[in-house]
């Protein structure tokens, strides 16, 4: 599988170390510029260090070149004089009122919103840490662009049996099946018209009725039809199941699945259990429309934007708070850190979670100052070491190596699918997860 960055959730911190020189026979001092991108950064066609978003949303570059070779009008000088930096660091705020605290104590270069640029001096790395930044040098080597080929698509041809099925929906009849299944009108179940005011998931009588309804009807239409009995914790319930065999293909088999139960317990109900609402309120943020006009509780995500209803839903449900600041920083890199947090909070209440036990074949820890971890890069008081470990003990991961974790390390696409598997107990397709480097 090939390795990407996932970008997402939470807080991504990121330290740059960029240390270069000038040109050899330059005339003129090299400087260092914020250039606010309005076009691909491949066509910039000037060295690119790193490749940045502000607060606002404005996507950006740092460069290092000539001054008579910035664009004009979209370029700040960040750093004039190159010649005697050692490097700058780039550091991306994971701490609330880091930056403002950095701001008081050294000379800022420039502030994005959500960044700080200053000059690498002895001991300020160190310094920023302790202030609430995490450290990754990157190369001083400008970033190379290549264009990526899409891949080929296959050619679609009009086929009659596909269009003969789509002439079948009619809107009358979705919204006669809609209504019937969420109260607005009486329905048949058993020969007797029966009213399906709740499907709820634990309503008893209401959701066997709409179970039984769903079941009929499939019968009527000529499938083989049977129950599924279900538990989970305390609750139980049963799917309903149709078949129907191909005449040409018989051991092919094709799913098509829909969620019956509904998630509000009274009332008419509009979805299933694991619909995500797009309005709401977040606990101690405010209240949410992910629609054109609406609001949003995060400053960098818009009422209208597609992930909007997701985001606010982790926020919702105390899966994820956002980066601070008011913002939720969407377009940011997952380390194993911020996922340690996101699945324990997503498959675990947060407070029952331990900061004390046993990681199978590691040993025992303490998530308190001056207490034990299994890990030697977590140390016993970070916010997240009862987080990793409890990944450890349920063995959704083992770290990155026998004795570390690796919790600044960004996540490929291959590693999250890895840790969802055994999160969730999905089943991997073979071959996907990544060879070697540890969980």
């Amino acid at each position: 599988m090939p390795s990407s960055r996932i970008t997402h959730p939470l807080v991504a911190v990121t330290l740059i170390i960029l240390s270069l020189g000038a040109p050899a026979g330059a005339s003129e001092p090299v400087a260092l510029f914020r250039v606010d991108l309005d076009r691909p950064v491949a066509e910039l066609g000037l060295p690119v260090h790193a490749l940045l978003q502000d607060a606002r949303g404005q996507d950006y570059a740092l460069v290092l070149a000539l001054p008579s070779a910035a664009p004009a009008g979209r370029t700040t000088v960040v750093d004039p004089s190159t010649g005697t930096a050692p490097g700058w660091v780039i550091a991306l705020e994971r701490r609330p009122g880091a930056r403002r605290a950095a701001a008081a104590r050294f000379h800022v270069l420039m502030d994005d919103g959500r960044r700080i640029v200053l000059r690498d001096a002895p001991g300020l790395r160190e310094e920023l840490g302790a202030l609430g930044f995490d450290l990754t040098l990157l190369s001083p080597e400008p970033l190379v662009f290549r264009p990526v080929p899409l891949p080929s698509l296959p050619t679609l041809s009009y086929d009659q049996r596909v269009a003969d099925m789509m002439a079948r929906v009619l809107q009358g009849d979705v919204f006669s099946s809609n209504g019937g299944l969420s109260g607005e009108s009486p329905v048949t179940v058993g020969g007797d018209p029966y009213t399906i005011q709740t499907r709820h998931t634990t309503s008893g009588v209401p959701i066997q009725k709409a179970t039984q309804y769903v079941y009929e009807f499939m019968q009527d239409l000529g499938l083989t039809v049977s129950y599924h009995q279900w538990s989970s914790g305390s609750h139980s319930g049963r799917n309903v199941v149709g078949e129907k065999v191909g005449a040409s293909t018989p051991d092919e088999i094709v799913l098509v699945t829909a969620h019956l139960d509904d998630m509000p317990s009274g009332g008419i109900a509009p979805g299933a259990d694991d619909n995500v609402p797009p309005s709401g309120t977040v606990e101690g943020m405010g209240d949410f429309d992910c629609s054109p006009g609406g609001q949003s509780v995060f400053g960098d995500v818009p009422p209208d934007d597609p992930g909007g209803p997701f985001i606010h839903y982790l926020a919702s449900t105390g899966i994820s708070g956002g980066c601070g600041g008011g913002l939720y920083c969407p377009a940011d890199a997952v380390t194993r850190w911020q996922m340690a947090v996101f699945l324990s909070a997503a498959t675990t209440d947060p407070d029952t979670i331990p900061g004390s036990g046993t990681v199978p074949g590691k040993g025992d820890f303490d998530c308190t100052e001056g207490g034990t971890s299994v890990f030697d890069d977590v140390p016993p008081g970070d916010p997240g070491c009862r987080f990793i470990h409890h990944m450890a003990v349920e063995g959704i991961t083992a770290g990155c190596s026998p004795t570390s974790y690796c919790p600044g390390r960004e996540l490929t696409r291959a590693e999250m699918a890895v840790f969802m598997d055994a999160a969730f107990g999905l089943e991997l397709t073979e071959g996907a997860a990544p060879q070697g480097g540890g969980s």
